[in-house]
């Protein structure tokens, strides 16, 4: 694939980021000097692979390590302080790499958030650590153990130059005004625009919808549903809103899948959404990648056959639904919220325990007057 044929050995392989490349190779090299042992790198695209490209033109060896997987201090001191303390064998030093960094969170990740602030000050390699948020207050003392370095946004020029430079290396059939399409589509993401290229290299122009970032829930629905094709599928979801899109599958699978296809499609969903509370508890984003598998492949591939038929989506109705029924219940909210004042309980238990309460309130006017029910509210409670 040309992600790997073209992924960058050097530092001047890279594109874009001049001044953050120099100022992150001046680090490493001069480590030693520097008052800081560590940086931060966050911002733009390209920021491991100008890591990995710095450490293979020194010759040096990358311990690379996610702090989703590290987060307390027992496992932050087996894998990286015994790292530090072990000289590489075959190259010429070492790269602690640490990604994800702020996304150390809660008390029981402080220990490690600490332990990693006190071997900071004593490495002997460069330690550089990858942030999506540099300013978050959990790292904060982290940051200010580091230097900051960061990564511009790649101009839709730089994209397509870089894309032009490869499609007259590989000799592709693709007009410069598709390659232009393709470095604006993909908005300084240079990953996405050379996967893009890739698929585009015959000049078949057809395909460039099915990588579109800006692509439609109707259009990805219909691919789910209408197609077995993984490579067609795979990654149909980048950049949508995954909330939305999972209430408008919900709604329109009854009309694509009946009988055994739609139990495994809700049974790939129900997989779906056991990998969306684990991010939420253990907060590890590269839970994401399943989510979006479940939903889109395990959903498709839950089909016998493929189908033409055309159906019309229709748009989820869950969320007027929830709206309609916490409209219905506001009534009985604001009326609990008045009793439990005048009773000195808690709302919850009065919410518990209404049916009595309405029981004891629905021949009494004088007593809703008492607990300053307002006109609604009585009406509600005496019908």
């Amino acid at each position: 694939m040309l992600i790997n044929k073209y992924k960058p050995r050097k530092l001047n392989e890279i594109v874009g980021n001049k001044i953050a490349l120099d100022r992150l190779k001046d680090f490493v090299s001069d480590f030693n000097n520097k008052k800081k042992k560590a940086v931060i790198l966050y911002g733009g695209y390209g920021k491991t692979s100008s890591v990995y490209a710095l450490a293979n033109e020194l010759n040096y060896e990358v311990v690379e390590t996610n702090a989703s997987d590290v987060r307390n201090k027992d496992n932050i001191s087996d894998v990286i302080n015994n790292s530090m303390k072990q000289r590489s064998l075959f190259k010429n030093g070492k790269i602690i790499l640490i990604e994800e960094v702020d996304q150390f969170s809660g008390l029981k990740d402080r220990g490690g958030v600490t332990l990693l602030n006190s071997l900071i000050e004593t490495s002997c390699f460069p330690i550089i650590m990858v942030a999506d948020n540099p300013w978050d207050k959990k790292i904060s003392n982290l940051r200010g153990k580091s230097e900051l370095i960061e990564f511009k946004e790649l101009t839709f020029y730089e994209i397509f130059m870089f894309l032009k430079k490869i499609k007259d290396k590989e000799s592709f059939k693709v007009e410069d005004s598709v390659i232009k399409e393709i470095a604006i589509k993909n908005r300084g993401d240079i990953r996405g625009a050379i996967n893009d290229l890739d698929v585009l290299r015959d000049g078949d122009l057809s395909l460039l919808s099915d990588r579109d970032k800006k692509e439609d829930i109707f259009h990805i629905l219909k691919i789910i549903f209408q197609s077995k094709n993984v490579d067609k599928i795979f990654g149909v979801m980048d950049n949508i809103n995954l909330e939305e899109f999972e209430l408008w599958l919900d709604e329109n699978l009854p009309l694509e899948y009946k009988g055994e296809e739609l139990v495994n499609a809700y049974d790939m969903m129900s997989k779906a959404d056991i990998f969306k509370g684990r991010i939420r508890r253990m907060q590890y984003w590269r839970f994401l990648v399943y989510v979006n598998t479940f939903l889109s492949v395990g959903v498709a591939l839950s089909k016998k056959e493929v189908r033409n038929d055309f159906v019309r989506y229709k748009k989820s109705e869950r969320i007027l639904k929830l709206w309609r029924a916490k409209m219905s219940n506001s009534k009985r909210d604001s009326i609990a919220e008045k009793i439990s004042k005048k009773t000195h309980t808690s709302k919850k238990k009065v919410l518990h325990e209404f049916t009595y309460f309405k029981i004891m309130l629905k021949n009494d006017k004088e007593l809703c007057e008492e607990f300053g029910f307002d006109e609604e509210e009585i009406k509600w409670v005496l019908k």
